[in-house]
């Protein structure tokens, strides 16, 4: 008969305090590698609710598009749509209704204008006819003067923010208060954006209708589009969701002329990147615990083969080869699991350490973020670590011969 599980691990528990010193030595590797990993995935976890939250700020990833299609395919062509819908502000205020969740929802209009500037030289920019609440949703930077007022940009006020550019050509700061032509309406600067690296073109900010009648046009006017800005990145998706049902329900026949784009390939990516940043530095830490499991293996080899005459008197008197399979696993498991014990802790300290250092020094605002999941995860490949450790060296005493063992000198 057997002995009992509670009396095999005992035996194993015994062996262990019998040789401190070598526990101890084999429990270090395990405490290192489990620091490392605990640690890394911390920092990790702590690296990704910062990134989110920097994210969260851009309003570039929680912008919505709601643009009316001028093209339609027909045969592999494209072909004009002879009668496009046009956005207007009937639809921005339904809209606002159907998405009172929203942290803005705005209409906006572009395209080329002609400015022609005091002295009648021309040039041309591109103009961004905008409504109440713009500067919120596009947060434009500015050198001086400011953004176009709420009740100017629904008024068709005849006033205009221009880019640094083009402010240069009426004398840099000088340009607040000047009056351009905008097409064929005289205009009056109000503001000056900050310069934009990147040889963009020339903007101007106009109040939408101002904006509508001055574009330079082909045969089709260009369309407005209307810009929602989603309070957190999560709700972007759930957003357009209800956006496209508000586009079937108000052009029934017509939806599929309405296109809702979201920057959801960009959060797609984001996520995709974390994740194997996160793998690769568990990947590198684990090194570090596979040595450490290998550090078990030996010791409980060189364990089997000096307790090698107590394991054939074991199985003289009725142990079976599953009972000392259990004493030498519960022993690796043991060390491990102590290890991991002190590594957890050992890395939590660590890792709080390394947070508060890049603060300092980096400027950042990192902090330790410790989930259940990596917890766990660190949890889990430790005790994977100590079985597969204890594997060979627990067969190979499991199959040792009775007489044989007891033979042993």
């Amino acid at each position: 008969m057997g002995m009992p599980l509670g009396a095999t691990l005992q035996i194993g528990l015994d062996s262990l305090r019998g040789n401190r010193l070598r526990t101890l030595l084999a429990t270090s590797g395990v405490v290192i590698g489990v620091a490392a990993l605990v640690s890394v995935l911390a920092l990790g976890d702590g690296m990704e609710r910062l990134g989110r939250s920097q994210i969260e700020r851009a309003s570039s990833l929680k912008l919505i598009a709601v643009t009316p299609k001028t093209v339609q395919s027909r045969d592999r062509l494209l072909v004009p749509i002879a009668d496009p819908i046009t956005l207007g502000p009937a639809d921005l205020a339904s809209l606002r209704e159907h998405v009172p969740d929203a942290e803005l929802v705005m209409l906006q209009l572009e395209g080329a204008v002609e400015v022609t500037l005091p002295g009648g030289s021309r040039r041309y920019a591109r103009a961004v006819g905008v409504v109440a609440g713009a500067n919120a949703a596009m947060g434009v930077a500015l050198d001086g003067g400011r953004f176009l007022a709420d009740h100017e940009a629904d008024g068709g006020a005849a006033v205009a923010v221009v880019s640094a550019d083009l402010a240069d050509s009426l004398g840099g700061a000088g340009a607040l208060g000047k009056r351009i032509l905008i097409g064929g309406r005289e205009v009056e600067v109000v503001g000056i954006e900050s310069a934009v690296m990147g040889g963009v073109a020339s903007r101007v900010y106009l109040p939408l209708e101002v904006a509508r009648a001055e574009l330079i046009t082909g045969p089709r006017p260009p369309a407005a589009s209307i810009a929602i800005l989603a309070r957190t990145i999560p709700a972007v998706e759930p957003t357009a969701e209800a956006v496209r049902r508000w586009a079937g329900s108000r052009w029934p026949d017509r939806a599929a002329e309405i296109e809702v784009e979201t920057s959801r390939s960009e959060l797609e990516q984001l996520r995709k990147g974390i994740l194997v940043f996160k793998l690769f530095l568990g990947a590198i830490t684990g090194i570090s615990l596979l040595v450490g499991g290998i550090g078990i293996t030996n010791v409980l080899l060189a364990s089997v083969t000096e307790r090698t005459r107590e394991i054939g008197v074991r199985k003289a008197v009725g142990a079976r080869q599953q009972d000392i399979r259990r004493q030498f696993l519960a022993e690796s498991v043991t060390i491990t699991g102590a290890g991991a014990v002190l590594g957890a802790a050992l890395g939590l300290g660590l890792a709080f350490l390394a947070a508060a250092l890049i603060r300092r020094f980096a400027d950042a605002p990192l902090h330790v973020a410790v989930t259940p999941g990596s917890l766990l995860f660190a949890a889990g490949v430790t005790v994977v670590t100590g079985l597969l450790a204890g594997t060979y060296p627990a067969r190979r005493a499991a199959q040792l011969s009775p007489i044989d063992a007891i033979r042993h000198e």
